[in-house]
């Protein structure tokens, strides 16, 4: 049997992972997780109180995206999961599920311009499209060469600068995930 294939879309908040992921909705039919989606879960689910709980969602939702994620893999099912993943604590969980299940591995690691995420991150905060138990605040500045959410590097990655237009990469994004799922 082939091996599964894992795809995780990497990158700090407000790079345009949740973007690339809606338009992989449209040109695959595979389980596709992000994290924000589980957390909007938990929050209509369970009371909210303050900051901190919602960073324990938060944690929380990137446990259940690790669960989820083995159960496809172990099943033999491709899945792509997605979200903010903090690089030292998501580099040995997902490193795990790859040893676990022998699936192939594909990271699709999102970045832009430190200013545009930034304006991003405030745009998405102010549209009232997200629960207010995010509590988002302002965006906090990150670094450009060393931040928590950088690539993961545990294999094949393809790095999508998102101030583009996703034209040209997204097809090599697309044509990568087909060449594995018919190749595995």
């Amino acid at each position: 049997m082939a091996a599964p294939l894992l795809i995780v879309i990497q990158g700090a908040p407000g790079v345009g992972k949740t973007t690339i992921l809606e338009k992989l909705r449209h040109d695959f039919t595979m389980p596709m997780l992000g994290k924000d989606e589980i957390k909007e879960f938990l929050f209509d689910t369970i009371p909210q109180s303050d900051r901190e709980f919602s960073r324990l969602q938060g944690g929380v939702s990137f446990d259940m995206l690790y669960v989820f994620a083995r159960a496809f893999l172990g099943a033999g099912q491709p899945v792509i999961i997605e979200g903010a993943f903090m690089t030292k604590f998501a580099s040995d969980a997902i490193q795990k599920i790859l040893d676990d299940t022998g699936a192939q591995y594909l990271e699709i690691f999102c970045y832009v311009d430190e200013t545009v995420r930034q304006e991003r991150f405030r745009a998405r905060s102010e549209s009232g499209n997200r629960h207010a138990a995010h509590m988002d605040g302002a965006a906090t500045e990150l670094p450009r060469d060393s931040h928590p959410y950088m690539a993961l590097n545990l294999g094949d990655r393809i790095d999508v600068d998102t101030s583009e237009p996703l034209g040209g990469v997204y097809a090599q994004i697309v044509n990568e995930i087909k060449q594995r799922l018919t190749t595995g």
